[in-house]
């Protein structure tokens, strides 16, 4: 009965810090750390609360896997700090096994997303040669750069909370 409710106040919490960094995000074009750091917090107090020291790993672990694996987007510049964030506070409340599958479910809408945003402001054969370049550029300098800089930000990005939001979503009704 307690476990049922714990799981519950996860899931209401994954919402709620989704559909906050999502109206974040779509405002300010930033995922703002007084919303995801207070849901780390929360999170990793809750698995502790629940499941004492294996709880507490699981959502320190779910914290850390995104860091650690989105890293390199980051470095890149394909990636914001707040996005990497948001997929931690998630894995705060949820764990490790949850956030693995919302980061893959993620990426997965994100290239969706991306391919929708292409064909609206038709700019995919533009987007196409850009990622070509890019790649062909890292490979002749062996210097990771930055995807994206100044001149293109905006105008060819949309914003990944949309792609996560939605990744979380799915996970959560289907997971």
């Amino acid at each position: 009965m307690l476990q049922n409710i714990f799981f519950k106040v996860a899931d209401i919490l994954v919402l709620i810090v989704l559909s906050m960094s999502l109206f974040t995000d779509l405002k300010d074009n930033k995922i703002k750390n007084i919303v995801v750091y207070p849901f780390m917090l929360i999170g990793f107090i809750l698995n502790i609360i629940n499941n004492g020291i294996t709880g507490g790993l699981s959502s320190i672990y779910g914290i850390l896997i995104p860091i650690l694996l989105l890293m390199i987007l980051f470095i890149m510049g394909a990636l914001g700090a707040g996005d990497i964030k948001l997929f931690s506070a998630i894995g705060a409340i949820k764990g490790d096994s949850f956030i693995i599958k919302t980061m893959v479910a993620s990426f997965l809408c994100g290239g969706i997303l991306a391919i929708i945003f292409m064909l609206f402001r038709k700019n995919g054969r533009e987007r196409l040669v850009y990622l070509i370049t890019y790649i062909g550029l890292i490979f002749l300098t062996g210097d990771i750069i930055p995807y994206t800089n100044k001149s293109n930000n905006k105008a060819n990005k949309f914003p990944f909370a949309l792609a996560i939001f939605s990744g979380g979503i799915i996970t959560l009704f289907l997971g």
